[in-house]
C-alpha cells in the first residue's frame, strides 16, 4: 500500500479500479511507449470476462492510485480519445461511493 506523509500523519492512498472495454484498453496500450509510465500503469490490468450481461465484451481492470487514474485519463485524451469516457465513469463510480 502506498502510503502519503502529511507531517506526522500516515494517510493510505485512494485506490479505484479503472475498467476500460478491451478495445479501447488495447487501443490505448498500442500508443504507449515500452518504457513508458503509462505502459507499467496499463500492465497491471487483468481481463475480466463477465459471465453474466455480456460474456462476449471483455474489460481489463486496472487497480491503481486516483493519481495514476488520472494519469492515464490525461494521456487518453491526448493520444485515444476513446477510452477516456471509460476512464472518466470509472473515476466517478470511485467518488460515489
Amino acid at each position: 500500500m502506498t502510503v502519503n506523509n502529511i507531517g506526522d500523519l500516515h494517510i493510505p492512498s485512494m485506490k479505484i479500479l479503472v475498467s476500460i472495454p478491451i478495445e479501447a484498453y488495447n487501443g490505448l496500450l498500442g500508443r504507449c511507449s515500452l518504457l513508458s509510465r503509462e505502459y507499467l500503469i496499463l500492465k497491471n490490468g487483468i481481463i475480466r470476462r463477465d459471465q453474466g450481461k455480456r460474456p462476449e465484451h471483455p474489460v481489463v481492470e486496472i487497480l491503481c492510485e486516483v493519481q495514476r487514474a488520472k494519469f492515464l485519463l490525461d494521456f487518453a485524451t491526448l493520444v485515444y480519445p476513446a477510452a477516456a469516457p471509460h476512464i472518466e465513469r470509472s473515476m466517478s463510480l470511485s467518488q460515489e461511493q
